[in-house]
């Protein structure tokens, strides 16, 4: 087969789901057709087809093209355009958590290395200090060629990162959860929970106890420090 085909299926296996969940929800938003027992029909050929692909062996010719995440026909969306998470504007994140988070943290790096202080953080001692102990992690890395400066920042080492940026970066990142009052938790705890691995911050404290929002806050800047800023800085 070919694999226009494959994603064909799984894509017809997903709006299927996603018709029968809209009919369950509000009858009046779905056409007429399908009906509800020709989806499901059609729902069971396709969970019996997926069955045994599963226990089936799939070569794939040119895998980098068939699961490229931004070619691939896989992203297909479906159903009610929504927001992403963190993406709506909300107190003073102008744009959205999920990016004003982000920035925040390039903000450091890029003032490390010689930019101008945020504003909202120009009269901040704390700020200033972390500021100053980022510069010396990057003029010490660079010294030892684990640090790329020129034409710009470029991490060369996984482990400078994770040892001496890292825990830097964890702390200027609390500081951005303070001025926003965006966690209701002890510095010293919003620290813990960032430093842990993506998935085990749990440890540092009790979910059930947070807001939905400030849990997602949380686990967002944990893979922001421990997977996606390492790879955009290897770029």
């Amino acid at each position: 087969t070919t694999s226009t085909d494959l994603k064909a299926l799984v894509l017809k296996f997903v709006e299927l789901c996603n018709i029968l969940d809209r009919m369950k929800a509000d009858p009046s938003s779905v056409s007429a057709r399908p009906s509800a027992e020709e989806a499901r029909g059609g729902l069971g050929v396709c969970g019996a087809v997926l069955t045994l692909l599963r226990g089936a062996t799939l070569l794939m010719d040119e895998v980098d093209l068939l699961l490229h995440p931004l070619k691939s026909e896989l992203n297909f969306p479906v159903g009610v355009k929504k927001p992403l998470d963190l993406t709506a504007s909300s107190g003073n994140a102008a744009g959205g958590t999920r990016w004003e988070m982000a920035f925040h943290l390039l903000d450091g790096l890029v003032t490390a290395c010689g930019g101008a202080v945020p504003c909202e953080l120009a009269g901040s001692v704390r700020g200033q200090a972390l500021i100053r102990r980022l510069a010396e992690a990057v003029a010490a890395g660079s010294k030892a060629n684990l640090i790329q400066r020129y034409p710009h920042l470029v991490l060369l080492n996984q482990e400078l990162y994770h040892t001496a940026l890292k825990p830097v970066l964890a702390e200027w990142l609390v500081l951005w959860f303070r001025t926003r009052r965006a966690v209701p938790m002890r510095d010293e705890e919003t620290l813990a929970f960032l430093l842990q691995p993506p998935g085990r911050g749990g440890g540092c404290v009790c979910a059930d106890t947070l807001d939905d929002e400030v849990v997602k806050s949380l686990n967002l800047g944990t893979d922001l420090l421990h997977v996606v800023l390492p790879f955009v800085l290897a770029k």
